[in-house]
């Protein structure tokens, strides 16, 4: 018996859960601030808290298209995720500000690469862009990334309502 041939289908993706990503993104803040506030563990929670924005903005992309698809060169970048997100759907001119300016703060003092970073390392990436941030202090930078991530999630929780884990 003869194989039949492909039609060219591919399968769908299956969707993607924003609640997956909502609870994840308060899990990774929840450690952060644990961190921070109770170890001293400023490199963990620098990154902790830049996966917790991450998750946050996934879960705007995924609400408006669970069938979406981030490229792996843009996964980790948080200025092109909340352009992607849910920054284009803020009407209120003062709130956009606050939020943009939050994003910012956090894509200045987070990438993906801090996970490989010990404290040395991330205080020689911190004196680099000292001038900018103001700081090379990890307690500094890590609590500025907190409020970063707080003012983020101020105005994405009422988009987020329907996320929310039952």
């Amino acid at each position: 018996m003869a194989k039949r041939k492909s039609r060219g289908k591919t399968k769908r993706k299956t969707p993607e859960r924003p609640s997956k990503y909502y609870n994840a993104a308060l899990q990774r803040r929840k450690e952060a601030g644990h961190l921070t506030e109770n170890r001293g563990d400023e490199p963990g929670a620098i990154y902790l808290i830049g996966v917790a924005a991450e998750n946050l903005l996934r879960v705007f992309i995924y609400q408006n298209d669970p069938y979406a698809t981030i490229p792996k060169n843009q996964q980790h970048n948080l200025k092109i995720l909340a352009q992607k997100s849910f920054l284009g759907l803020i009407k209120n001119e003062d709130v956009f500000e606050k939020v943009e300016k939050a994003n910012t703060d956090l894509y200045e003092r987070w990438e993906i690469g801090h996970r490989y970073r010990d404290g040395n390392q991330l205080k020689k990436f911190y004196n680099k862009k000292r001038t900018k941030l103001g700081t090379n202090n990890l307690k500094t930078i890590s609590e500025q990334a907190l409020i970063a991530f707080d003012e983020l999630y101020k105005a994405a929780r009422p988009k987020c309502a329907s996320t929310k884990k039952k």
